[in-house]
């Protein structure tokens, strides 16, 4: 029997496929004993971490059954040739160990993005960081609750947008102020109070031919910032502001960024 190719994806819904057919990993909660593995595979996770993490205050009675039934479960739908036991339980906690020819969408995107830092060429990097921000399907884990899926979508959800913000100053890096204006006017528009993206945006107004709008965007920031938080933009963004005010030659060099 040959290898199975499964493929397990948390940065969207809590899915699975062999060989491109959709597995059933069963309810919410049972999605979410996944997720947790899936975050540290190999690793053994104790029972009280993943009751913690699934559950949090409002565990039921028997825990230790509801962990031992998920886990049988998700093993006959992820069990394969090359592993046959793909979710192993040691000491009372349990690992997911998954044949060398699966794929993990976190694991997919961590090394797409480490090898884009490790890429000197800008350009290079950003095709790199693209690839890895399409991985992403929507919030991580979306449909699944508890204490350890609401705290990692919130991580990812930065994760993601300092991706992006990263994609947008690479962008610059290369020259393409008048696409990276565009896409940054978005962003910035759905995320008002990301300060580097703000000063990417004013950057690539500035190379654009465009002070004026570059002023603009920076007093329409001060104003939310004074009127939501009642503080001033940050001394990063408040210096590219004094740039652009003084003309600064230096800003149009793409390597500035």
């Amino acid at each position: 029997m040959e290898s199975d190719g499964i493929r397990v994806g948390v940065l969207g819904p809590v899915r699975a496929w062999r060989d491109g057919v959709p597995l059933h990993l069963g309810g919410p909660r049972q999605r979410a004993f996944l997720a947790m593995l899936v975050f540290r595979p190999g690793w053994v996770h104790p029972a009280e971490e993943l009751s913690d993490g699934i559950w949090g205050d409002l565990a039921p009675a028997r825990v230790g059954q509801s962990l031992r039934t998920y886990a049988s479960r998700l093993r006959r739908v992820l069990s394969c040739a090359d592993v046959p036991n793909p979710l192993v339980c040691s000491g009372g906690g349990y690992a997911l160990r998954l044949p060398e020819t699966s794929t993990v969408d976190l694991s997919e995107f961590g090394a797409l993005t480490r090898a884009a830092r490790e890429t000197p060429d800008p350009g290079a990097a950003a095709v790199l960081l693209r690839r890895a921000l399409e991985l992403v399907k929507g919030q991580a884990m979306s449909g699944v609750d508890g204490p350890f899926a609401e705290r990692r979508r919130a991580e990812w959800e930065e994760r993601r947008l300092s991706t992006v913000e990263e994609v947008l100053r690479l962008d610059l890096a290369c020259g393409r102020h008048h696409a990276a204006a565009a896409e940054l006017t978005a962003f910035c528009r759905a995320h008002p109070f990301r300060e580097r993206a703000t000063g990417y945006l004013m950057t690539a107004l500035y190379r654009a031919g465009r002070q004026a709008d570059a002023l603009r965007v920076y007093t329409g920031v001060r104003r939310r910032l004074a009127e939501e938080f009642g503080v001033d933009p940050g001394p990063a963004l408040q210096e590219t502001y004094l740039r652009i005010v003084r003309a600064d030659p230096g800003l149009l060099t793409a390597c500035s960024v």
